[in-house]
């Protein structure tokens, strides 16, 4: 490990500490940017392990970021939030073998797609086209087997 980096444990332990000095009703941005923030980190937790705890814990967190974080008023950061939800959902599927989480990947990466292109943020709706192209090839291959 680099000096000055921290482990993920340290990276979500520092965002929860965070969470304690906002609620969603006094600071609903702040509140949603902490919370994506704590799904980010446990999402890149969960990508270190084997396991799929953190990774359910981060589509958690995906969740209540966007609900905070509405479409209608900021569509980019909702898009954000769906993206990684689905990235997440995709990964869960792929390591419990669960085809629908994997369906319920290509949902959310769908809705971020739309969000994406209405906002006119082509480099991110690229990124998730292309996604969701890999995304089809993978339930495509689990339908031959």
């Amino acid at each position: 490990r680099a000096a000055g980096t921290h482990s993920p444990e340290d990276a979500v332990a520092a965002v929860r500490a965070a969470l304690e000095g906002r609620t969603r009703q006094a600071m609903p941005l702040a509140w949603a940017t902490t919370q994506f923030n704590l799904a980010r980190a446990q999402q890149l937790w969960g990508e270190r392990e084997e396991g799929t705890d953190h990774l359910v814990e981060a589509m958690g967190a995906y969740r209540a970021a966007s609900e905070a974080r509405a479409r209608e008023r900021l569509p980019l950061h909702w898009a954000m939030c769906q993206y990684h939800l689905g990235y997440c959902q995709f990964t869960l599927g792929e390591r419990r073998n669960d085809t629908d989480a994997m369906r319920q990947s290509m949902l959310s990466f769908k809705l971020a797609l739309d969000a994406f292109q209405r906002s006119g943020a082509e480099y991110y709706a690229g990124i998730t086209r292309r996604r969701i192209k890999g995304l089809e090839t993978a339930l495509e291959n689990r339908r031959a087997e």
